[in-house]
């Protein structure tokens, strides 16, 4: 939201958005990121599967501070839900770097994102970032949205408007359309008996 921090219905000066959370009967709203100046914001905002932590992607300098310009590198972040620290797990620097669309895997230890072209996993510490795949970067950014099945063995991906699936760790990438029109956040189904 582009909210006014203090949680009033004003909108901020510089319409700079931040995470909020807030009780299911929408009481205790509270901001979990906290930037004001212009050209900062978060996205992608997704729940850790305990439900203590949110990994997002944000513009933000990596000393904490609000200074960024528009081209700055975009890394993942996670913040626990009382909004008690909030760390950087990338720490791109380089200028248009983007690192995005995170996704915890199920069992919480790993995330996978988007990063400049291609799907990257690491530790849900930020350890051990490696590409899984290898794509020939294209000269616009490209978010591949991808996410884990539900036991954690594949991860589905958009490319080129069509959905990939492969093996955690990369191996066997299949392509599984042809419409070259898939957009979106996609979804694993639950498993059927």
């Amino acid at each position: 939201s582009d909210r006014a921090l203090d949680g009033s219905n004003q909108q901020n000066t510089a319409e700079t958005k931040n995470i909020w959370v807030m009780n299911a009967d929408g009481s205790g709203l509270m901001p979990l990121t906290k930037l004001t100046a212009a050209n900062t914001s978060v996205t992608n905002p997704v729940w850790s599967p305990d439900s203590r932590r949110l990994a997002f992607s944000w513009n933000r300098a990596l000393d904490n501070t609000d200074a960024v310009k528009p081209i700055s590198a975009r890394n993942i972040w996670v913040v626990n839900v009382d909004n008690s620290y909030a760390r950087p797990l990338t720490k791109f620097t380089a200028k248009l770097s983007i690192a995005t669309d995170p996704e915890w895997s199920p069992d919480a230890s790993k995330l996978v994102f988007s990063s400049n072209g291609n799907v990257w996993s690491m530790n849900a510490d930020g350890s051990g970032a490696i590409p899984l795949t290898h794509f020939v970067p294209r000269l616009a950014a490209v978010s591949l949205n991808p996410v884990w099945s539900g036991d954690g063995a594949k991860i589905a991906f958009e490319y080129t408007g069509n959905i990939w699936v492969m093996n955690a760790d990369g191996s066997d990438a299949k392509l599984v359309t042809r419409s070259g029109t898939v957009r979106g956040r996609l979804r694993w189904g639950p498993k059927r008996p």
